[in-house]
């Protein structure tokens, strides 16, 4: 299901960050709320994850067993909700890189 993160330089989801986040994945939920209001206009809270999100939530990492490797991340829906799953090495911020350039249409350029 197609999901709509922003629109006329508004948005109406937050960033919800995992229990005990690493630096990386602190990291992933700045340059997600970051880029998101370069590219629309619109900022995205970031809040730490509750056990009853709302239902337009982005939710950032993994509460509980770590099931992913260093740089291994998955990127799904669940109705209104964007999963970026991925370990606290890596995984979540090349989960938020991939949204941005795959779905977002931003470009890193080196």
């Amino acid at each position: 299901m197609p999901v709509t993160l922003t629109q006329n330089g508004k948005t109406e989801y937050i960033i919800c960050l995992c229990d005990n986040p690493s630096p990386s994945q602190e990291f992933a939920a700045r340059e997600l709320s970051d880029f998101l209001f370069a590219v629309s206009g619109a900022r995205a809270e970031i809040c730490p994850f509750t056990k009853t999100p709302p239902e337009k939530a982005i939710l950032l990492g993994i509460n509980g067993e770590n099931e992913y490797s260093d740089e291994d991340f998955q990127i799904k829906t669940e109705g209104q909700t964007l999963h970026l799953r991925g370990s606290g090495v890596r995984g979540c911020l090349y989960a938020v890189y991939t949204l941005l350039e795959d779905y977002i249409g931003v470009r890193f350029f080196t």
